[in-house]
C-alpha cells in the first residue's frame, strides 16, 4: 500500500497524542516534496513590520499581542522553540487556538488576532491581506522570499534555529514493504522519480501550485525523523495543547 498524505505531522502526532501502537520508524519516506513551512504573519491592518518588533513588544508584556494558532500542531512546536530561544513565557500569552489552519488564516489576515502561526501555502491566494514576519525555513520559501528566515535570525540572536516542518507531504510506504519486497519497492521508487522529474507532469503540478522537487527517500526520511524526534520532546506540550 502507498500513502499520498502528510507524513509529517501527522504520524508523528498520531503516536503522540492517540496513543498510536506504530513507531515513527514504521514508515519509509519515498519522496516528500512538499515541506509546508510555518509562517508568522500578521495583517497588513496591523502596526508590526518585522518579528524584530514583534518579539520586542512580547518580552516587553507577554500578553501585548494576541497571538493564533493550531493546538497540536507543528506550529506550536515551533512557537514554543522561537519563544524558548527569545526568552518569553509562553504561559503568560495571549494564545488563541482555532480547529485547523484555515480558520487560524482568516482570523490573521483578518486582524482577529494580532500575529498568527500557520503553514504559509494556504495564505498564497491571500497573499496581499498579510505580512509575513517569519518563516521557519532553511531557504527561502516561493512566494514568501520576503519573510526572514528562522536561521538567519536564530543566527543573528545567538541561538540554533529547531523548527518543525510544518506538512511533509508525499509518497509513503511502510518499512517493512521496502525490506520484504525489495524489488517491487524499487520498482515504485523508480515509477515516482520518473514521474516526478516528467516535464508535463511538472507543468500540471506547478500550475496548481503543488510541490515538485525530488529530494528522495534519503533526504526525505532525513527530514521526517528529525521532525518527529523534536515533536516527541514537545510531547508534553502537544498531548495538553
Amino acid at each position: 500500500m502507498v500513502m499520498v498524505h502528510s507524513a509529517g505531522p501527522f504520524i508523528p502526532l498520531s503516536i503522540i497524542t492517540r496513543n498510536a501502537t506504530y513507531k515513527a520508524e514504521d514508515f519509509w519516506m519515498i519522496n516528500l516534496p512538499s515541506r509546508d513551512a510555518t509562517l508568522v504573519a500578521t495583517a497588513t491592518t496591523k502596526p508590526i513590520a518585522t518579528i524584530e518588533e514583534a518579539i520586542a513588544q512580547l518580552r516587553r508584556d507577554p500578553r501585548s499581542l494576541s497571538v493564533g494558532i493550531q493546538p497540536a500542531s507543528a506550529d506550536l512546536v515551533n512557537l514554543a522553540l522561537l519563544m524558548q530561544a527569545s526568552g518569553i513565557d509562553r504561559s503568560r500569552m495571549r494564545i488563541v487556538t482555532y480547529d485547523g489552519g484555515g480558520p487560524a488564516r482568516t482570523a490573521t489576515m483578518g486582524g482577529h488576532v494580532d500575529i498568527g502561526l500557520v503553514g504559509g501555502e494556504g495564505f498564497l491566494p491571500v497573499k496581499d491581506r498579510i505580512r509575513p514576519l517569519l518563516v521557519f525555513a532553511e531557504e527561502k520559501v516561493e512566494g514568501f522570499e520576503e519573510a526572514r528566515l528562522i536561521t538567519d535570525y536564530a543566527k543573528a540572536n545567538g541561538f540554533a534555529p529547531e523548527f518543525v516542518d510544518g506538512s511533509q507531504r508525499g509518497f509513503v510506504v511502510t518499512r517493512r514493504f521496502r525490506e520484504r519486497a525489495p524489488e517491487r519497492y524499487r520498482f515504485l521508487e523508480q515509477v515516482i522519480e520518473r514521474t516526478t522529474k516528467d516535464p508535463e507532469c511538472l507543468a500540471a503540478l506547478k500550475g496548481q501550485q503543488l510541490a515538485t522537487t525530488w529530494y528522495g527517500p534519503e533526504a526525505s526520511n532525513a527530514a521526517y525523523l528529525r521532525s518527529a524526534a523534536l515533536m516527541q520532546n514537545y510531547a508534553d506540550l502537544l498531548k495538553g495543547a
